[in-house]
């Protein structure tokens, strides 16, 4: 009979399992069921902001009843973590820290409201933080303001995010910074971005942000990026639109650094990342100062993929200083209505005629890379109009090489009327002979032909329509590679200029250069034989290998310049602020010999005197030796040393000898000598006209005779011989063969210490083998002679490999046993 205690536990245990699975079946359903349905009464929980008419005694769950300050709509939204948006009803004035941490919640723009979220007035300054601000999207088109309006200052740093706000207006042109609107009332703006985001943003000026009037944009950090600057409306029949990341409408100054990203945004007119201006000429100009960061993949429809630079009225124009950053894989696309002729893929710098009186649009680029980027027509790496002034120089300055398009790779600069009025000229320009780092670029021309040195720096005619195109055989550098600290590369345009197109002014690195003159004197020839032009090669010297000059490039020196010429715009230092020396050569002077003297500071003088040619040959009589040097002699004196060898096959020609002496014009008489050789005799024949000959003959030397060597005395006195007395011989004698006596011969006996003669024992050949060893004859100490003890040690070592095998079976039995008593035990 169970007891009462365990009548109960039985009961209990019946219903725990029931118990437990019922909590566990609950649990999983609540897990897989929709969000929405889990918290479903939060809907109704989203709070309302008014900083204009809210109160913060409201409980903010509706637009009548919103709270007025961001602070207390914040510290609500702690409270609850199911509040997800707090709702911007009007513009709420921010200062201090503005953040969202702590919170689900992100502030977004009510449907139908159409003004600014928030705003940071003049003299305050508000940091956003932890913070997400949503425009709401679409808004039914009737979105016209900003998410911020600043007319303080403001701080965007890590996790503040900005997005998703399109500005528009149905009529006009008035609708400007899809994110932020800056503009000075009384002060000046500063805006610091070192983190967060502005993205997906739209406006007609400024997608992401529009600055005006006395603003100053910082940004070492943080993106900017998908970004649109477009337009329903048009005005004139063109769409006024401008700057797909950043607009800089007027008197604002951008500076980007550090880790500053500007990416993905488009403008289907001028400027797809930045736009320094507008569509229109600017009264007060505004500055770019890029020492770092990041443009990439923005795109514009007619000019400026990365950068637009608006020219400006005569009060002022725009200007970006670049010296550091990347600009790459920025495109213009060709779809947009405005100028695009000379398009600018990275960046476009904007101009007007002279006539206009307008200022130039300028850029001021250093230490800059310009490869790899593409034009469709003309200008890969870089294409200017009628307008332009380019200035392209070494130190501190620019490489351009490895750019693409139909025509003109790396160069193009147009002049002429056949773009208009507003857009005609003869375009000055000046550009290096070598790039950035030093290396020569030897300009060539579409048809494949070297410029000449002085081409580079000019002025072309419009009246012509002259155009400059140029490319360089260069492919990499690695110099250049090093120096550089701008890299622009990628960009492409859908006309001329890929990596940068130009109707401004463009000015790289420092113009720091001179000028070397070059004279010609003919002497004692016929004016009549000259030749029409001489060539005179420019070349700089080497430092690590002097022997051997570097080819900067060529002039072309004629009768009608007097025989003068000028090497102009010539780099003067390098970027050690070392200067560079130059020398000269002189080409196709054929008859003549040349006279150098001078230098790069006061010029280099050549001076022409007819020249002959004078041969020589070494012929050998007999045996050759392996080398002789002939001397040439002018007057009597050594001129010039040479060596023949049988690879030159012993013929040398003296060249370039002037036949006349420059001094008084006596005609110069030359001879050879040779330097003596030794065993051999020289016999010069011939004269300068028709050449030398060196004839060398062997020197043959009798051999000395040999005096006979006297017989060495023996140290014996020679004995005189017995005589042998004859035997008479038989007639008919009977020959025999004597049988000669051959003793055998006495081994002689081995000395001993003392001198004394020992027997040496013969072993017995019956007992010893050829290996065996006597006992008896094996040394012992002290050099005595004594058998060698035998082995008494009989007892067998025996074999121990088995001794493992009898333990393994011991083993095995032990465990057998073990195992039967276990066996039994059990069974008991």
């Amino acid at each position: 009979m169970r007891t009462i205690p365990q009548f109960i536990m039985k009961r209990v245990q019946g219903r725990v399992l029931a118990v437990v699975t019922f909590l566990l079946a609950l649990t999983l359903s609540l897990g897989f069921m929709p969000s929405n349905l889990q918290r479903v009464y939060a809907q109704e929980e989203n709070l309302y902001l008014d900083g204009q008419n809210g109160n913060d005694e409201n409980d903010g769950t509706t637009q009548e009843t919103a709270v007025k300050s961001f602070e207390r709509a914040k510290e609500l939204a702690t409270e609850n973590p199911y509040i997800e948006v707090i709702y911007v009803v009007d513009t709420v004035p921010v200062t201090g820290e503005v953040s969202l941490d702590n919170t689900n919640a992100i502030l977004m723009r009510n449907p139908g409201f159409s003004g600014y979220l928030l705003s940071v007035q003049a003299k305050k300054e508000a940091t956003l933080r932890n913070i997400t601000i949503d425009g709401g999207g679409e808004n039914d088109g009737k979105t016209r303001e900003s998410l911020i309006k600043v007319s303080g200052n403001l701080n965007i740093e890590e996790d503040a995010i900005l997005e998703n706000n399109f500005v528009t207006v149905t009529e006009g042109i008035d609708a400007n910074g899809g994110a932020i609107y800056a503009i000075s009332d009384t002060q000046k703006v500063v805006i610091n971005m070192t983190g967060g985001i502005i993205r997906n943003n739209s406006a007609f000026f400024g997608g992401g942000v529009f600055l005006l009037d006395n603003t100053t944009f910082n940004m070492s950090g943080g993106e900017i990026r998908e970004n649109k600057a477009i337009s329903p409306n048009t005005f004139n029949g063109n769409p006024f639109v401008s700057g797909g990341g950043i607009c800089a409408y007027r008197s604002s100054t951008i500076n980007l650094s550090g880790d500053a990203l500007i990416a993905d945004n488009y403008c289907h007119e001028y400027g797809g990342g930045i736009a320094l201006g507008s569509i229109i000429d600017v009264a007060e100009g505004n500055t770019l100062n890029m020492t770092g960061g990041t443009i990439s993949g923005n795109k514009a429809g007619a000019s400026g993929g990365g950068i637009f630079i608006q020219c400006g009225l005569s009060t002022g124009n725009s200007v970006a200083n670049i010296s550091e950053g990347k600009i790459i894989n920025n495109a213009m696309t060709g779809e947009g209505y405005g100028n695009k002729h000379f398009g600018g893929g990275g960046i476009y710098v904007n101009g007007k005629a002279e006539i206009l009186r307008g200022k130039q649009g300028v850029l001021n680029l250093t230490n800059a890379l310009i490869t790899d980027n593409t034009a469709e027509t003309e200008g890969g790496g870089y294409a200017s109009c009628p307008t332009s002034n380019t200035g392209i120089n070494v130190k501190n300055g620019v490489a351009i090489f490895g750019n693409h398009s139909e025509k003109a790779q790396d160069i193009y600069i147009e002049a002429g009327y056949r773009y208009g009025y507003v857009s005609s000229g003869s375009p000055k320009y000046a550009i290096s002979s070598f790039m950035l780092g030093g290396t020569p670029y030897n300009w060539k021309n579409d048809e494949n032909e070297e410029l000449p040195i002085n081409k580079l720096e000019g002025e072309l005619s419009s009246a012509t329509g002259e155009i400059l195109g140029l490319h360089s055989d260069v492919t990499e550098d690695a110099e250049a590679e090093g120096l550089a600290k701008v890299i622009i590369s990628g960009n492409t345009s859908a006309t001329r200029g890929g990596g940068i197109g130009s109707n401004g002014t463009v000015n790289t690195g420092e113009k720091k250069v001179i000028s070397i003159k070059v004279n010609k004197t003919w002497k004692y020839d016929n004016p009549e034989t000259r030749p029409t032009s001489i060539i005179v090669e420019l070349y700089r010297v080497n430092k690590e290998d002097p022997a051997n000059p570097i080819y900067i490039g060529q002039e072309t020196m004629t009768e009608a310049d007097d025989w003068s010429i000028s090497f102009k715009n010539l780099p003067k230092i390098d970027e050690n602020d070392e200067l560079y020396q130059y020398t000269i050569k002189e080409k196709g002077a054929e008859g003549y010999s040349v006279k150098m003297s001078g230098n790069q500071t006061s010029g280099f003088k050549l001076v022409n005197i007819p020249r002959i040619i004078l041969t020589v040959e070494k012929k050998w009589n007999g045996e050759s030796a392996n080398q002789v040097e002939i001397k040439l002699l002018a007057d009597g004196a050594t001129k010039e040393k040479v060596t023949l060898t049988e690879a030159d096959q012993w013929k040398h020609s003296f060249v370039n000898l002037p036949k006349f002496d420059a001094n008084d014009g006596h005609e110069i008489v030359y001879t050879v000598e040779e330097t003596a050789l030794s065993g051999y005799t020289s016999a010069i024949s011939g004269d300068a006209a028709n050449g030398y000959i060196v004839t060398n003959t062997k020197t043959i030397t009798p051999p000395s005779p040999t005096p006979e060597t006297p017989p060495t005395p023996s140290p014996r006195p020679n004995r005189p011989s017995t005589p042998t007395p004859s035997t008479p011989t038989p007639s008919n004698p009977t020959p025999s063969t004597p049988t000669p006596s051959n003793p055998t011969p006495s081994t002689p006996p081995t000395p001993t210490v003392a001198g004394e003669s020992r027997p040496t024992p013969t072993p017995d050949s019956s007992e010893v083998s050829e290996n065996e060893v006597n006992p008896e004859l094996v040394p012992q100490v002290l050099g005595e002679s004594r058998p060698v003890a035998d082995n008494k040690r009989d007892t067998p070592t025996g074999d121990s490999s088995k001794l493992l095998l009898w333990a393994g079976f011991f083993g095995l039995s032990v465990l057998g046993l073990a195992y039967y008593g276990l066996k039994r035990t059990v069974k008991r």
